[in-house]
């Protein structure tokens, strides 16, 4: 189960770039999980909530095969 500080992509919106969850909740009324996103290329101070299965969970190894510079989330 994904939980804040993860990192994640949205498969659906891959010019996003890598965002970290920062926040979650559940909803009462469809007991559906939603988590609060903050995207690395979003420029927006919205910060859009996305269901857990919508987002795929960056591995360790995804980060670290990138360059340094790529790795600043903000």
């Amino acid at each position: 189960m994904l939980k804040i500080g993860d990192y994640v992509i949205h498969p659906t919106f891959p010019e996003w770039g890598k965002g970290v969850i920062v926040g979650t909740m559940i909803d009462t009324t469809t007991e559906k999980h939603y988590a609060r996103v903050m995207w690395e290329m979003l420029k927006s101070d919205k910060l859009p909530l996305h269901t857990l299965e919508n987002l795929q969970r960056l591995t360790i190894s995804d980060i670290s095969e990138k360059p340094a510079e790529q790795l600043k989330l903000f």
